[in-house]
């Protein structure tokens, strides 16, 4: 057991290292600018959910959601704690990342990547493709104002970056 813990400490960091993460102006090679977007913060499993309720509960309107998926990785990586605020749309910046619900009614984080007719077309930092649908105004959560990235996480395995 004390073996895996490490070995996952030495994972995490070797691949935080070799991540471009946070930096203002940076994205993925080919990918879609993230530098609106903050810098997790590696933190223990058990401090993850207090340290971003504490931070929440300094900006009236804010609330806590763990992203659950691969698409947003390496920035925010599976059981990464978000802290999330409501903002107006017309404060939305490309490469922020947002919360929005799809026409399921599932709430997705993903990166904001260009403003279109129908409101702003966004993507995961592991996706192909633009997701389908836009975020606008009626189904717009919030944007992610501080990010806790658990250094003992296990490994991804899931498609969607889903907040719960």
């Amino acid at each position: 057991m004390k073996k895996q813990h490490l070995l996952s400490i030495f994972v995490l960091l070797i691949f935080v290292l070799a991540s471009p993460i946070g930096r203002a102006g940076d994205s993925a090679p080919g990918g879609p600018f993230f530098g609106n977007s903050p810098q997790p913060v590696a933190v223990a499993r058990r401090e993850a959910w207090r340290y971003a309720e504490q931070v929440a509960v300094q900006h009236d309107g804010s609330f806590v959601v763990r992203g659950d998926g691969a698409s947003m990785a390496p920035l925010y990586p599976s059981g990464t704690v978000l802290v999330i605020a409501r903002v107006s749309f017309d404060q939305l910046k490309r490469g922020a990342t947002v919360i929005y619900r799809n026409k399921e009614g599932r709430p997705i984080a993903h990166l904001l990547v260009a403003p279109s007719r129908k409101g702003w077309r966004t993507a995961g930092l592991n996706n192909q493709h633009l997701d389908e649908e836009s975020v606008s105004p009626e189904n717009l959560l919030g944007v992610v104002t501080s990010a806790y990235t658990p250094i003992d996480l296990p490994p991804l395995n899931a498609v969607h970056y889903v907040a719960q």
